[in-house]
């Protein structure tokens, strides 16, 4: 008797766990378009745009800046690397995130460009 050749063992991924970080990864973008789109808001009703990103923390987005950054610093947390070393970094990257968004840097004031039609 012959043993049967051994067949390749192959890691299925269920579709649920792809739609899962597609998912992730579209919200991801989202989170940052939203960032954008509120940039543009503000500059459309005040006419002023930030000099940084990080001066949204000082402005009238600063709730969306806020809650963007804590959105998109959960979903790295969620979001698993494909090797350790990447997955180590998105965990670190996370808190980082949280951190930053809780905390407006004081000499990074609201200095703003001012768009005139003159």
């Amino acid at each position: 008797m012959h043993a049967a050749d051994p067949k390749p063992l192959v890691i299925a991924h269920p579709p649920d766990a792809i739609d899962t970080y597609r998912a992730l990864r579209f919200g991801i973008v989202l989170v940052v378009g939203l960032i954008a789109v509120a940039q543009f808001a503000e500059w459309l009703a005040d006419g002023d745009v930030s000099t940084s990103i990080s001066a949204s923390f000082y402005t009238s987005v600063h709730g969306i800046f806020v809650g963007a950054l804590f959105a998109a610093g959960t979903c790295l947390i969620i979001y698993r690397g494909n090797s350790d070393i990447e997955d180590s970094v998105l965990n670190f990257a996370a808190p980082c995130s949280h951190s930053v968004h809780g905390y407006g840097d004081p000499t990074d004031t609201p200095t703003v460009w001012t768009c005139s039609t003159s």
